[in-house]
């Protein structure tokens, strides 16, 4: 069946209005959203909102409610707050100074003609004093606490009888004493440390000088004209020659050497061997120092003086004794696990 002329025509002509009527609408819808897109937009107006008012009941301290917050209803293990350490107290040095000081009005100085060379502490019950007479602190004596001094002479006493002067403690440059009832403090002569407080007592009514040494200032300075000139008449012995065992010293170096407490313990150090019973080591020996003038080296073992065993810090003090008044003594060593003996003779 064949189409006429006629009626393809007016298919096509239709078919073009359909297209040309789809692009005016597009066309128009673009223009129409255009145009609204342009339109000015109203201004917002902020609209107040109320505040919620909280009731009087729900404005209750956090207190009225501790009871219900710590029932724990539900049993729960409860883990305790970790506590801030405490803060360490301010420093007080004024009144820390005050503290450290000796209480003279509990234990005055004593009168007696003793006096403090040096002191060694290791615990309350392993403490020495070396207590001398006043100006002769060379010549002491090794003391630990419970032991006694013949008022008489001021040498040891062993016996310990009625009426002898006791050691009862030993502290950091004193010495507490108790003698006919009464404790008393023995202190270091000449030691700057406690010259407030000798100058405090002295200024008081019924109180004397801390240490007081016998005799007036006359005697005081001669006396120590005297010892400036021995000091420059000492001869310094020389250092010992490898492999000598025998020496020759003065009565006027060994004072000297003596009476240099402080530096008598800073020159060499000691400790104890693990041996049973213990002996003492030389650990450090100071170059030119009294100990290698004796002729003592590092790493030797103390084992006797005079033919007494050497076992006990005690023991090994009474060394310094022995050098004060024996004319001859007779040290053994262990040196290199071999026994030297030294011999020196104190003119």
């Amino acid at each position: 069946m064949k189409l006429s002329a006629g009626l393809g025509f007016s298919l096509t002509n239709l078919s073009l209005g359909v297209l040309v009527s789809y692009n005016i609408g597009m066309v128009g819808s673009q223009r129409i959203q255009q145009a609204v897109l342009d339109l000015p937009l109203p201004p917002q107006v902020q609209q107040s909102r109320p505040t919620a008012v909280v009731p009087q009941d729900q404005q209750r301290p956090y207190g009225e409610f501790t009871t219900t917050l710590d029932s724990n209803v539900f049993h729960a293990q409860k883990k305790e707050p970790l506590k801030p350490p405490p803060q360490p107290a301010p420093a007080q040095p004024e009144q820390a100074t005050e503290d450290t000081q000796p209480i003279v009005e509990a234990a005055p100085p004593t009168q007696l003609d003793l006096a403090v060379s040096g002191t060694m502490i290791y615990g309350p019950n392993n403490s020495f004093a070396f207590i001398s007479r006043k100006g002769k602190l060379e010549q002491y004596a090794v003391y630990q606490v419970g032991e006694c001094i013949d008022p008489e002479n001021y040498r040891p006493d062993e016996d310990c009888k009625t009426g002898r002067i006791r050691v009862v403690k030993i502290q950091d440059r004193e010495v507490l004493i108790e003698h006919q009832g009464r404790k008393e403090r023995v202190l270091m002569e000449n030691d700057p440390t406690y010259a407030a407080i000798a100058e405090k007592i002295s200024s008081g009514p019924k109180q004397k000088a801390l240490i007081q040494t016998a005799g007036s200032s006359k005697s005081q300075t001669a006396s120590a004209g005297k010892s400036t000139k021995q000091q420059r008449a000492v001869t310094e012995p020389a250092l010992p020659q490898s492999g000598q065992t025998t020496f020759n010293y003065t009565r006027a170096w060994v004072d000297e050497q003596l009476g240099s407490f402080d530096k008598i313990l800073m020159d060499a150090r000691v400790v104890a061997t693990e041996s049973k019973p213990p002996r003492f080591k030389f650990k450090f020996i100071k170059r030119g120092s009294l100990y290698e003038k004796l002729g003592l080296q590092k790493d030797d073992i103390i084992l006797e003086v005079n033919g007494f065993v050497i076992d006990s810090i005690t023991k090994a003090l009474k060394l310094m004794e022995t050098l004060q008044s024996e004319r001859e003594i007779v040290l053994k060593v262990e040196r290199q696990q071999q026994p030297v003996t030294f011999r020196y003779f104190i003119d």
